[in-house]
């Protein structure tokens, strides 16, 4: 018999090992963590919209300075708002009249972390590379990319199709493919 103050130890594992407690995990998150297959997505759409959002209200000097230390003053200085406060992604993205110096810098931190693929989500990343590209061409009315037009038609596109992106996003895209000519 048990005294009553003894903590439970029935749901506990019985094992010591650490692996023990992956008995327990639920099928479909455990395939999905241990699945070698690379067309297994690694984050599921909501996963993928909350990152995006948490990204679009991030300051671009954090992820820019860290990117490129040689560009902090740069950085800091073109990303100061009037009152102070820091530009975030999504202020950048939706500005009338952006920086392209700012557009330029935030678009190269996303080809990077695309590349690199230890930083942002690849497809957090690819979906910041040509949010940058359309508000430089939206907003800015300049190229930020040497991408030939049907690559970049391409990748507009694909940012288009992501059920995860929002609107005003998805707006800003659907702009820059119309301003193409398609």
């Amino acid at each position: 018999m048990t005294r009553p103050d003894a903590p439970d130890t029935s749901r506990r594992p019985r094992s010591a090992d650490p692996d023990a407690s992956l008995d327990h995990a639920e099928p479909t998150i455990l395939a999905r963590m241990l699945s070698l297959d690379a067309a297994t997505p690694l984050w599921t759409a909501n996963e993928l919209a909350a990152m995006w959002l948490h990204q679009l209200d991030a300051p671009v000097t954090v992820d820019l300075i860290d990117h490129d230390p040689m560009n902090d003053q740069t950085v800091r200085t073109l990303s100061t708002r009037v009152d102070g406060s820091e530009v975030t992604f999504r202020q950048l993205l939706n500005d009338p009249a952006p920086s392209p110096q700012l557009l330029e810098l935030a678009k190269d931190f996303a080809k990077a972390n695309r590349a690199a693929g230890d930083g942002l989500p690849a497809e957090i990343a690819t979906m910041l590379y040509y949010a940058l590209i359309a508000a430089g061409l939206v907003h800015a009315g300049q190229r930020l990319t040497d991408l030939p037009d049907a690559s970049l038609r391409k990748g507009l596109n694909w940012a288009i199709s992501q059920g995860w992106v929002d609107n005003q996003t998805r707006t800003l895209l659907r702009e820059a493919l119309e301003g193409m000519g398609q």
